[in-house]
């Protein structure tokens, strides 16, 4: 979880750089899959404590899975005002400091998709529960015309997978996420 708190701090100071150096206006980069990612296993740590229920101490887990499922929804409301809020440059960086550090929900460049992450992780031993929740977020999507319904197709990998670890490329992807999306930003600025 340190590791992506970290890369979604990173990712999102880089993705404002870019756009400061670049200058291209027509497209604003949120892309922070590391948010995502990072609200996603705020959430399974909440899962896990709902699970320790069984094991003693009820209400400490009860209120601790509580809270950690309340937290990027808590923190959006505190971002709502600050976002529409406007000022000198000092006050704006201040701004963009605080956007890169909150695992606020509404930041999320998914939205409330992430919240698919604690359902299959709670399914995460039921394989054919999993692919049915991706199928129906998918068929909600389609309906209301958005592209993201695409991601039915993530079900045949997810149904094809023996549960074998595959190569070691986590470092890998921690470093093409953000290198790849600011090479295409640059890409579209030069060609428009």
């Amino acid at each position: 979880m340190i590791r992506l708190y970290i890369s979604m701090v990173v990712m999102a100071i880089l993705m404002n750089l870019t756009q400061q150096i670049i200058g291209f206006e027509q497209v604003q980069l949120i892309n922070n899959i590391f948010r995502d990612l990072f609200i996603g296993t705020i959430f399974m740590a909440g899962v896990d404590q709902f699970e320790k229920v069984k094991h003693g101490q009820k209400g400490k887990h009860i209120a601790l899975g509580i809270l950690l499922f309340l937290v990027p929804f808590l923190l959006s409301v505190i971002m709502l005002p600050l976002m529409s809020a406007t000022g000198s440059t000092s006050q704006m960086l201040f701004m963009q400091i605080l956007l890169a550090l909150n695992p606020a929900i509404l930041l999320a460049e998914n939205g409330f998709m992430v919240l698919l992450i604690p359902v299959l992780y709670i399914f995460r031993n039921v394989r054919w529960a999993q692919l049915l929740s991706i199928a129906v977020v998918a068929v909600i999507y389609g309906l209301m015309g958005l592209t993201q319904w695409m991601m039915i197709f993530a079900i045949i990998p997810i149904a094809l997978y023996s549960g074998a670890k595959g190569r070691g490329m986590k470092y890998f992807f921690y470093i093409f996420y953000p290198a790849h999306i600011i090479i295409l930003y640059a890409i579209a600025a030069w060609l428009y």
